[in-house]
């Protein structure tokens, strides 16, 4: 049908529309720029985490098989100690000397040996221990003979270990730390002898790859 004088003209302004999908696309590189960054700083994050988690527990294994113990019992030691206000390196290092005092004592008479006798306790038994039952159990001792700070810190001092906050800890008995050694159990911070292991071979893998930046 014809309609004279009719015109149709059928068409689209598309500059809005361009305008739109330009910005589109500048909020999508930024959006990825912006996404990229976040998940690379996520995964140095992430790889730092992990490498400081492998360091801590390698550290924890190496303690626990110089101090003739397990990581559940090092483990239990130290919140124990961090709980009493005591650093985490000197509850390893009274650890440490505690442990060579008595495989020392089990040699050969000496300070030692007297400080062990003297307080009623087997040396042959303390060596036979786990390393937080050990403490736990010269703990319950000094508590049953009321000793006081200065005198637990002078039998401790014969036992070569130098810490006045080690012997507050140890009048209070030994509970506090077979609670802790049951929490740990109960949120599975521990590790078995196979962990370990693993912990450590992958922690020493860890170790390597920065020799291949190195290089």
């Amino acid at each position: 049908m014809d309609l004279p004088g009719l015109t149709v003209k059928i068409g689209a302004d598309t500059k809005g529309l361009n305008r739109g999908l330009t910005s589109a696309k500048k909020a999508m590189r930024n959006f990825s720029l912006v996404a990229g960054a976040a998940l690379t700083s996520a995964a140095v994050g992430l790889t730092a985490m992990t490498k400081a988690g492998l360091a801590s527990a390698d550290a924890q294994a190496k303690l626990a098989r110089s101090v003739g113990g397990t990581s559940s019992a090092v483990r239990a030691l130290q919140i124990a100690a961090n709980d009493a206000g005591i650093a985490t390196g000197t509850m390893n290092a009274s650890l440490q000397m505690l442990n060579r005092r008595i495989s020392e004592a089990g040699i050969k008479a000496g300070a030692s040996r007297d400080a062990i006798e003297r307080m009623g306790l087997s040396v042959a038994e303390l060596g036979k221990m786990d390393a937080d039952e050990r403490i736990a159990t010269i703990a319950d001792r000094m508590q049953d003979m009321n000793l006081s700070a200065g005198q637990a810190s002078a039998i401790l001092g014969e036992l070569g270990v130098r810490s006045g906050e080690m012997a507050l800890l140890m009048i209070q008995g030994g509970d506090a730390i077979r609670d802790t050694r049951k929490e740990v159990e109960d949120f599975g911070l521990g590790l078995s002898a196979l962990e370990e292991g693993a912990i450590e071979s992958a922690n020493d893998a860890m170790a390597r790859m920065s020799f291949i930046f190195e290089g």
